[in-house]
């Protein structure tokens, strides 16, 4: 990749990490959800529910901003662009797809291919 390209894409990036952390600070700050006043039952579902999903996707956000900080590092270190498994240089129609790709396509399939097996063995054993 170009110098120029890697720059715009930080800056995409950083840019993205600003967006992302006013979304995950206008979630549940973590607080604790109180349902004791609400005595329906129904309404107290609703609640949990909502709140539920809302920390599940406040952790999904987090994660993704822990993604795009990873590859602003790996940037500004000089080791964007290579497999972070067997240092091959990840192509560039990939980085392109999926800036936050940290592993080339052959290594990214080996991975996934262990995490497949992992489920099935704990699904088994279970």
């Amino acid at each position: 990749m170009k110098s120029g390209d890697i720059l715009s894409l930080r800056n995409k990036l950083c840019k993205k990490i600003e967006e992302l952390r006013e979304v995950v600070e206008k979630t549940n700050d973590g607080k604790k959800l109180d349902t004791f006043d609400v005595p329906d039952l129904y309404d107290r579902a609703t609640l949990e529910h909502n709140f539920n999903s809302e920390m599940a996707m406040r952790n999904k956000l987090e994660s993704l901003l822990h993604d795009i900080h990873d590859a602003v590092v790996r940037i500004d270190s000089g080791t964007f662009g290579n497999c972070e498994k067997c240092g091959n240089p990840i192509p560039t129609k990939r980085i392109f797809a999926n800036p936050l790709a940290n592993q080339c396509i052959h290594c990214m399939e080996k991975t996934e291919m262990k995490q497949k097996i992992r489920r099935l063995v704990a699904s088994y054993n279970a």
